[in-house]
């Protein structure tokens, strides 16, 4: 696993709440059509075995913590571009005055596949 991005502290109370982000994260489908405030983020890279061609590759997994504590994993590429890309607007989130508010929602590819998005709230 290589961290990619993470809001939380590198030090021994930050360590232990990144365990448990990524230990106890519900699955991000869970949200659909709700607005969570994101207090934390996580971007992890792991190594998985693709079970259609069985060939290793890399895939990301964001973690979201809300202002609660609760967090919420996901492997989806949109929602990983999303992020990114609010990371990239907003800055750094550990430079937020406060929690931003996100709507998760779903829209339909050219194939008729549901995927989940992200939209400021």
């Amino acid at each position: 696993m290589t961290v990619l991005y993470t809001s939380f502290s590198d030090d021994f109370n930050g360590l232990k709440a990144f365990f448990n982000a990524q230990a106890n994260a519900l699955p991000f489908k869970s949200l659909r059509g709700k607005t969570i405030e994101i207090r934390d983020v996580v971007i992890l890279e792991e190594e998985v075995i693709d079970t259609s061609s069985g060939e290793l590759e890399a895939r990301k997994t964001v973690i979201l913590v809300d202002k609660s504590g609760q967090a919420y994993g996901t492997t989806s590429i949109t929602v990983s571009s999303q992020v990114q890309r609010l990371i990239d607007v907003l800055g750094d989130v550990r430079s937020w005055p406060e929690p931003v508010k996100v709507k998760v929602s779903t829209a339909k590819s050219g194939k008729d596949r549901e995927y989940t998005t992200l939209e400021l709230a």
